[in-house]
């Protein structure tokens, strides 16, 4: 939680407040997929790597905590992982170089790791949140600072087309 650091007073606050109480649950309840573990474990004896897929269930903090090591990585996709807002946060705030990042079917996640995402990845070029039914215009409209996009995929969410809009059509002006 130290990489909080990295995002403004009047956010890291309440967002380490949230991400508290979701790792506060993790605890209570267990982690939700723990044979993943080994499998990052070994992932992050790969640290040259710069482009993973994951296809899994239930990806917990506790159990991509490993993949934090992997500060090479420039495309990340983490397709039906399912993990929630202390996951990616913790991944987004380590993996600062990312440059593709898809969260497609994560359904824990909401806006506040795309507040994360839009302080922390400048260089985001495509951000794929298709199926990740928590996140909301408020959520995407945080996307506007991020220079570099140019894809922003947010099919099946409760994302409306107008703020999609928005933000690429504010990205496209600032590269011009």
């Amino acid at each position: 939680m130290q990489q909080m650091q990295q995002l403004p007073g009047q956010l890291a606050e309440p967002i380490g407040v949230m991400l508290q109480q979701q790792l506060q649950q993790q605890q209570d309840h267990g982690p939700p997929a723990p044979n993943m573990l080994p499998v990052t474990r070994a992932i992050a004896g790969l640290p040259h790597l710069e482009h993973l897929e994951l296809m899994c269930s239930g990806l917990s903090f506790r159990t991509v905590k490993p993949l934090t090591a992997l500060t090479q990585l420039t495309n990340l996709a983490m397709a039906g992982c399912n993990f929630d807002d202390a996951a990616c946060c913790s991944l987004v705030l380590s993996l600062t170089g990312l440059r593709k990042l898809s969260l497609r079917g994560s359904e824990l996640v909401n806006d506040v790791s795309l507040v994360v995402i839009s302080k922390a990845l400048p260089q985001l070029t495509a951000l794929n949140i298709e199926f990740c039914s928590r996140i909301t215009d408020r959520g995407v409209l945080q996307m506007s600072g991020l220079q570099q996009l140019r894809l922003l995929e947010a099919d099946k969410t409760y994302v409306s087309l107008q703020a999609v809009a928005a933000v690429l059509r504010h990205t496209a002006r600032v590269a011009e």
